[in-house]
């Protein structure tokens, strides 16, 4: 979740300034700690979405809890790209077991 200051951005000719973090706080945190928290689960916080959906979930894998979240998908050369089916940043949910507690600067729900 990289900070920065772009007021307009073009990528073959579609508008995805949306795409650009320029927020200091999240739905779950400041931005800061939310991205240090999913770098500590092993998750690439530059893949998910400033709006996108995290939770903990009690579903296990191999015995531990898991964070669901939504992931923007890279292309063959490692970059987003845009999915002309939705006309949005392609996108998927993933699971991955939850290494460390999110710390209470961290407001991610609890999903049962």
């Amino acid at each position: 979740m990289e900070l920065g200051r772009i007021t307009r951005l073009e990528v073959d000719g579609k508008d995805v300034t949306h795409c650009i973090r320029t927020e200091r706080e999240t739905a779950y945190g400041p931005v800061d700690a939310v991205a240090s928290w999913l770098r500590a689960n092993d998750i690439n916080p530059n893949d998910v979405p400033i709006n996108g959906h995290i939770a903990i979930e009690l579903e296990t894998i191999g015995g531990a809890r898991c964070i669901r979240y939504t992931a923007l998908l890279r292309n063959e050369q490692g970059y987003h790209y845009h999915d002309p089916e939705t006309d949005q940043a392609a996108q998927e949910e993933r699971t991955t077991p939850l290494k460390a507690e999110p710390p209470e600067t961290v407001r991610v729900p609890v999903l049962d």
